[in-house]
């Protein structure tokens, strides 16, 4: 396997020209746009959407990370749409996408770049006989009907991954309410990771740039923190740009699901990536917070480790959605997204039904109050008590 190229750039704030420069010279260091769409082609820029969340959160891909990528497009004479499907409780519908793109500045970016914004709500079915988890899907309209696919991701923790980057973002082709039907066919995290490595596979973007100025640690992809990084990466390997971000942020890039599932088939050798422009070493935050299904064994001693690794293994550790009857408002959201369909509203209040949730955690990602906490059950806080005793003694 040819080694995988990655590059890091310095990037200090969101202004538009020091965005500008560095996401250049990212994609000048692995040869330059020319190398990845031809002039005229229609381009997709793909940004992480996932709710209508204003910039300043860390939840989406800022617009000015978009709009250097655009830019760079333009003198090559592309034409570019900027579209997404958002979280999984919201309808593909114009209504839904408007609130969103202007939520997130993505209005703001398509009229900055003379761009196109995608309100249209087509999907097709797309077969792949290769695939592991999804041997069809349906996919929104313009990523299939683009000469090329540029994804623009946000480096953010995530509940059921570990990371979301660039692998993780193509899942917002998969149009509304469908992606429901995705994670209640697979319940399993190594199944669902295996259906992101499909859908990478399959739709192939040209290019991966990753949004790593302001990250998100925590409970992430919508509970978390900002967390300032100061980095913009690019790649062509998803995988590769993914385990590089693991790396910057001091995460075992295996115990990121999707790393692991690209691995298990051949996609990525973890020894052979090159990393170009900034040193891994030198943006490196060590104090990053992993979120909290994969906080435990992270770091510390052997012995912390090997024991964490078989509770892990056990299943004593399982973290559940627990509803705060203080911050929920009854809004459903929840309960539309839970692809089990084991939320309901009983008077005016989040219920959870235990024997039917699998533990996606899509709750937790899409309630904008933060009402869903996430809590271990007595025999995994009883051993988290242990574990530190053991490793501190």
């Amino acid at each position: 396997m040819p080694s995988l190229k990655v590059s890091i750039v310095r990037c200090d704030s969101y202004s538009q020209d020091a965005v500008d420069a560095a996401v250049r010279r990212s994609i000048d260091h692995l040869g330059g746009i020319e190398r990845y769409v031809k002039k005229g082609d229609r381009v997709l820029l793909k940004p992480n959407l996932l709710i209508g969340a204003a910039p300043s959160e860390c939840v989406t891909t800022n617009p000015a990370v978009v709009v250097a990528v655009g830019r760079a497009l333009k003198d090559l004479g592309c034409t570019i749409t900027i579209a997404d499907s958002p979280g999984s409780f919201l309808p593909y519908t114009e209504d839904a996408l408007r609130k969103v793109y202007e939520k997130c500045g993505m209005l703001d970016a398509a009229r900055e770049l003379g761009a196109q914004v995608n309100f249209g709500t087509g999907s097709k079915e797309v077969l792949f006989d290769g695939g592991r988890s999804l041997k069809s899907f349906k996919a929104i309209d313009p990523v299939l009907e683009a000469d090329a696919v540029i994804v623009i991701s946000k480096l953010k923790t995530h509940l059921a991954t570990g990371l979301t980057g660039a692998a993780k973002n193509i899942y917002g082709v998969v149009p509304g309410l469908e992606k429901k039907a995705v994670h209640a066919r697979l319940r399993t995290p190594d199944k669902f990771a295996d259906a992101i490595v499909d859908l990478n596979e399959r739709l192939c973007p040209r290019l991966q740039v990753m949004d790593a100025v302001m990250a998100m640690e925590g409970d992430g992809p919508t509970s978390g923190s900002p967390k300032a990084m100061n980095a913009i990466l690019a790649g062509t390997s998803p995988y590769a740009v993914d385990a590089v971000a693991a790396r910057l942020v001091r995460f075992d890039p295996l115990r990121v699901t999707t790393i692991g599932a690209a691995a298990g088939r051949g996609l990525i050798d973890l020894n052979n990536i090159e990393v170009v422009g900034e040193t891994v070493d030198s943006l490196a935050v060590p104090d990053f917070v992993l979120p909290s299904t994969f906080a435990t064994g992270s770091s510390g001693s052997k012995l912390k480790t090997t024991i964490a690794s078989f509770i892990s293994r056990s299943g004593l550790d399982r973290i559940r959605p627990v509803v705060s009857t203080q911050a929920c408002v009854g809004c459903g959201s929840c309960a539309k997204s839970c692809p089990a369909g084991a939320i309901h509203i009983v008077e005016r209040k989040a219920s959870i039904d235990r024997s039917m949730c699998i533990e996606c955690y899509c709750c937790h990602e899409m309630c904008t109050n933060k009402a869903i906490k996430l809590q271990k059950g007595a025999v995994g806080r009883m051993v988290d008590r242990v574990v530190s005793r053991k490793s501190s003694g």
